[in-house]
């Protein structure tokens, strides 16, 4: 429950059965969603919504399906080696298919959510595309998805991961 005075937003309690409906519908016809990975997070694919997918975790599925989807993934730190993990290491061991912030716990590492900036320079990074009708990949936004394999789930995804948010994290790249 968020209490926002800006034109265009729409806040939606969907407790309530019959909002559920008006939250598939408006998702229908957004411009584009911005969600995170859990609930209607996958409704945007059955209408070809573009999404931002905000605090993505597993990491395994990290890569919209979409060629528009924008990801922001979750970081993972080590609390052994009082350091985020870089994504290298997470794709090439089974971290990246550990499905919950318990399991990781149990393994002794923390996610860590995106930043406001994050989700914001997300946001621009959309609208700039959508304006363009341009969805390309960067060096950096080819180099992360270089880490998967064919194992990780969303391997065969369309989308890429925010420019923005690899530029600011390149040292875990």
């Amino acid at each position: 429950k968020l209490d926002l005075n800006i034109s265009d937003v729409f806040i939606l309690n969907t407790e309530d059965s019959y909002n559920k409906k008006i939250q598939i519908y408006l998702i229908s016809i957004s411009s584009f969603y911005i969600n995170s990975a859990s609930g209607p997070a996958f409704i945007a694919n059955l209408f070809y919504t573009p999404s931002i997918n905000t605090n993505f975790f597993p990491l395994s599925q990290s890569i919209g399906y979409k060629e528009n989807d924008i990801t922001i993934p979750k970081k993972i730190y080590d609390n052994n080696q009082n350091k985020v993990i870089n994504y290298k290491e997470i794709f090439s061991s089974d971290i990246c298919f550990d499905a919950s912030s318990k399991t990781l716990q149990r393994k002794n590492f923390i996610t860590i959510s995106n930043d406001p900036d994050d989700i914001l320079n997300a946001v621009k990074e959309m609208i700039i595309s959508l304006k363009d009708e341009k969805f390309y990949s960067t060096d950096l936004q080819k180099r992360y998805k270089s880490l998967l394999n064919k194992k990780i789930g969303c391997f065969y995804g369309m989308g890429r991961v925010s420019n923005y948010y690899l530029e600011k994290n390149k040292k875990i790249i």
